[in-house]
């Protein structure tokens, strides 16, 4: 992927989008980065835009307000029928509102969940199959998106904006597309839209792309570059996350936005690990937000890591290897063991107002054992440091009861 973080004022949209094919991402951060949208629209010759929103999001953040005074020249389309966490009905009624008219550009307007049904629709538009084909049996996408892609989040945290990954529930089950026609043309990261975010909303967030991160760095797909962009993001996230997150706070909330920009980056190349594999099944079945779900196993999965031995390595690069990344998470967090830097974690979560055990959630023993029986995300969950298995599951998830 080709990632440019530039300013706003210097965005370059002069590439024909329809000459184009690998999709290079392009990034505009900061205050007022929208206002280049007009033109990036524009010199890629759009006249009819799919606009993608969040129910409430998209006013209560003031998106709404701005969208529409720089995109009243085209013809626009609004779609906003969409869950919590995007299910295949809704792609396919979006697919086919989509597929219905001729339009030329997918902008979309939200959080996680919106930009993530977003790239899925767009490039499922283009397919030839109903999207259960590619989202439930595996069949590879072969067609290019026709449309431009661009997405503005307006919540500080998953990263969706700068991924190649799409993720689907099909059967309460979660699902992923993931190619690099998924990937968006191009991002309009501004804070001041992340601002009306609530604390917990703020707080959730920013364990989601902390938990990236981390499982980034130790992921066994991990580069040299990808452990430097999550190394970058863990920082400013502990930097700023040492006192209650305000989501009014801009100096925060545009440190949280870079954050996630970082992490979304190093997932991109690496993908998340264990602690992703076991949260989806907390989402589906009781509920609960994504960054925290993935944020209640992360210190019981840092210790599991910790404990790697030969016999149950999964990074081909090995055992030292795993304890170093390990050793240098530690040392991110100014932890001199895994006990302390799990101190760390759950002292930050305290700290944000975020429940730390799963029984108050109301999860149970029976339940953990319904997540156990459910599964846990096996794409994500392949490629942790050390081997994944259901008794080590258990005994996280039983941990924290």
């Amino acid at each position: 992927m080709t990632l440019q973080i530039i300013p706003s004022s210097k965005l370059d949209c002069r590439t024909g989008h329809a000459l184009r094919r690998s999709y290079p991402l392009k990034v505009a951060f900061g205050s007022r980065s929208l206002a280049t949208l007009p033109s990036v629209l524009s010199r890629a010759g759009v006249r009819r835009v799919f606009l993608v929103t969040g129910r409430q999001s998209y006013a209560a953040s003031g998106a709404q307000q701005r969208i529409e005074s720089l995109i009243g020249a085209f013809n626009v389309v609004r779609f906003s029928d969409i869950s919590i966490n995007p299910t295949l009905e809704d792609l396919e009624v979006g697919v086919q509102a989509l597929r219905a008219d001729n339009f030329d550009a997918v902008v979309a307007v939200g959080g996680g969940s919106v930009m993530d049904f977003a790239k899925a629709i767009a490039v499922l538009a283009r397919q030839p199959a109903d999207p259960a084909a590619y989202v439930c049996k595996g069949v590879t996408i072969a067609r290019p998106r026709r449309v431009l892609l661009a997405l503005c989040p307006t919540t500080a945290g998953t990263g969706s904006e700068v991924t190649r990954f799409s993720a689907i529930f099909a059967s309460g089950r979660k699902r992923s597309l993931d190619h690099p026609w998924v990937r968006a043309d191009y991002a309009f990261v501004e804070p001041d839209l992340c601002l009306s975010m609530s604390k917990q909303l703020s707080a959730v967030t920013a364990m989601d792309a902390l938990c990236q991160a981390i499982e980034s760095h130790w992921s066994i797909r991990s580069t040299y570059k990808s452990r430097a962009l999550a190394a970058w993001a863990i920082r400013l996230i502990l930097q700023h996350a040492n006192e209650e997150l305000c989501p009014d706070d801009v100096v925060q909330t545009t440190a949280m936005c870079q954050a996630a920009l970082m992490s979304g980056q190093a997932i991109d190349i690496t993908r998340t690990t264990a602690c992703h594999a076991v949260s989806y099944s907390l989402m589906q079945l009781f509920g609960v937000p994504h960054g925290l779900a993935c944020a209640l196993t992360l210190r019981g999965f840092l210790r599991y890591n910790a404990a790697v031995v030969e016999d149950d390595v999964r990074d081909a690069r090995g055992v030292s290897f795993v304890r170093h990344a390990i050793r240098e998470t530690l040392d991110l967090f100014g932890a001199d063991t895994v006990d302390e830097a799990c101190d760390l974690i759950e002292a930050l979560m305290v700290r944000q107002g975020l429940p730390t055990r799963l029984g108050a959630l109301g999860i149970t023993e029976s339940s953990v054992e319904q997540v156990l029986k459910d599964g846990f995300d096996p794409s994500r969950a392949a490629n942790n440091p050390r081997t994944v298995t259901p008794e080590a599951v258990r005994r996280i998830l039983y941990e924290i009861l």
